[in-house]
């Protein structure tokens, strides 16, 4: 399992077609402050995408079905690191939007595309398919 920066990706992580590689996006801030400390970020948004992958390629669950359950592994991976999570997930809205509106670029060739075909997010799907060629 490797972490790759994706230049542009639309939300804020995403796995590739085999599982094997997780994107974070790299505008996405690698850290959030928390009571004076730096949390890093990454083994939370890793949680989040490893289940979401494993319950939609071994159980064939719906994305819709498999992202909730994977917000719940992510949100207790949060609280047990003593971080709150609604300043986590705050954190992560605020990113979100910036994210979600720049110029998609450098999409990887091998980013599962279930999560926006799943959600009929087909404006999304169809800038992320112009950007992988």
């Amino acid at each position: 399992m490797s972490t790759k920066p994706a230049a542009g990706h639309p939300y804020i992580a995403g796995y590739s077609k085999d599982g094997r590689t997780i994107y974070i996006d790299r505008h996405m801030p690698r850290t959030m402050d928390w009571k004076s400390a730096k949390v890093r970020l990454a083994p939370f948004l890793l949680t989040h995408e490893i289940v979401e992958k494993a319950l939609l390629d071994e159980l064939g669950l719906h994305y819709l079905h498999a992202h909730q359950i994977a917000l719940r592994a992510e949100r207790d991976a949060v609280k047990a690191a003593g971080v709150g999570w609604s300043a986590y997930q705050a954190f992560n809205k605020k990113n979100e939007k910036p994210i979600s509106e720049e110029k998609l670029k450098k999409i990887p060739k091998d980013l599962d595309l279930t999560p926006y075909r799943d959600m009929s997010d087909f404006s999304t799907l169809e800038r992320l398919l112009k950007a992988q060629r």
